[in-house]
């Protein structure tokens, strides 16, 4: 089918019709999407599955759109358990939802008005937004406030906090406080410093109080 008669084509429209590389022009967003989007870690193999349901492109080509994208650092390949996945960089500002954006200390974004931007200190306690439950759950937290039912300003408790980042995430979309849980001393001293880095210290309590002994009312638990 020529490019013209694709343009003119209803059917083409169809966002689960694969289309032609050249016509979508679309290889980085497309490649991106499914990364971010994924609520697994995905292999290459995975990724080429995905890719290749909605656009007509050879594996060698991917393969040379992934490279790019990981040189540009975009992406990375991390290593567990005998495999290689890969994963969004986080060694730059990560949008992660409509209005939550993860970015390194003391790194420069330039934000939009309505942007939540989290300022992470690089550390070795899960929650940096590398891994896709991270993402999943500030999403969750984005969506559950913008919810008009929901009493946003009330207080959140985030159980095995790690770096803090739920729990900073939920004060500053509009908790009046939180509470993170965590039995590793060195993820409640990131979590502290994380929660100061944003400004919001005097709002979060980093304990290492069991969860069954924890007293009070919360609007939202992550």
């Amino acid at each position: 089918m020529s490019r013209s008669a694709t343009r003119n084509n209803p059917a083409s429209n169809n966002p689960e019709e694969p289309v032609s590389v050249k016509a979508s022009g679309r290889v980085r967003e497309y490649i991106l999407e499914a990364v971010a989007a994924s609520p697994e870690l995905l292999t290459f193999g995975k990724l080429a599955k995905v890719i290749k349901s909605r656009l007509d492109i050879s594996r060698n080509d991917l393969k040379k759109a992934v490279g790019k994208l990981v040189t540009e650092g975009e992406l990375i390949y991390s290593y567990k358990h005998g495999c290689s996945f890969l994963e969004k960089s986080f060694d730059k500002p990560v949008r992660i939802s409509k209005r939550i954006v993860l970015a390194p200390y003391r790194m420069m974004f330039q934000e939009r008005p309505e942007d939540v931007v989290i300022r992470l200190q690089h550390g070795i306690s899960f929650g940096s937004g590398d891994h896709p439950t991270t993402r999943l759950a500030l999403k969750g937290i984005e969506y559950v406030f913008e919810e008009p039912a929901f009493p946003g300003n009330g207080r959140a408790l985030d159980i095995g906090t790690g770096s803090g980042v739920l729990a900073i995430a939920c004060v500053m979309m509009g908790s009046i406080s939180a509470a993170g849980v965590d039995t590793d001393p060195c993820a409640r001293n990131e979590a502290v410093e994380n929660a100061r880095i944003n400004r919001i210290g005097n709002r979060i309590e980093i304990l290492d109080t069991p969860v069954e002994n924890i007293k009070g009312r919360f609007s939202i638990v992550t």
